[in-house]
């Protein structure tokens, strides 16, 4: 993907990429020179009255590669949020972000909710690939927005998948800056 620009996303951009069904294959999730800009100047909650949405909000999602999932461009109704999975992680997976642009952050939003840069998917229980960035440029960033990592969910504690604690693919995350 590339030459995209995301303004004042809820969930913001994520490249989830699917191989059918080779764990350990290489896929390669690329996107070039994009600018995702921070809050703008539409009111999440305007002054006359006519409506209120306050979420929690994020420049990027980590991508995921999986087993098995939605096609890149959802064709058909697909259940809500469209970043949702219901595969297990492809190890092979590396990420590569070329050129991007992150441009007015703040650690949260005029109405108080989180506002990050940088968000762990809530899907992502397995495995968060490597996500290697070259030539990135944070312009007019707070420090405290750059990224949200959570701990995994008690529920995520399954016998057959990790065991009696949590798995940890959030806790797991790499992110590399090359000519930052």
């Amino acid at each position: 993907m590339s030459r995209m620009t995301f303004i004042d996303n809820r969930v913001g951009y994520t490249a989830n990429i699917v191989n059918k069904p080779a764990e350990y294959e290489d896929l390669i999730v690329e996107s070039n020179d994009m600018k995702i800009y921070g809050e703008s100047e539409s009111p999440d909650c305007p002054n006359n009255g006519g409506f209120c949405h306050l979420y929690h909000k994020s420049g990027m999602i980590s991508p995921m590669g999986l087993w098995s999932g939605k096609d890149l461009h959802i064709a058909s109704k697909s259940p809500l949020p469209p970043h949702n999975t219901m595969s297990i992680s492809a190890w092979g997976t590396k990420c590569i972000f070329n050129r991007l642009e992150f441009i007015n952050w703040n650690s949260t939003t005029k109405n108080g909710m989180k506002n990050n840069v940088f968000v762990i998917s809530e899907f992502n229980s397995d495995y968060t690939p490597m996500m290697e960035f070259h030539d990135t440029k944070f312009i007019n960033v707070s420090a405290d927005a750059m990224a949200y990592i959570y701990d995994p969910p008690q529920k995520w504690a399954i016998i057959k998948d990790c065991g009696e604690w949590p798995c940890t693919g959030p806790q797991n995350a790499l992110f590399s800056f090359k000519n930052t």
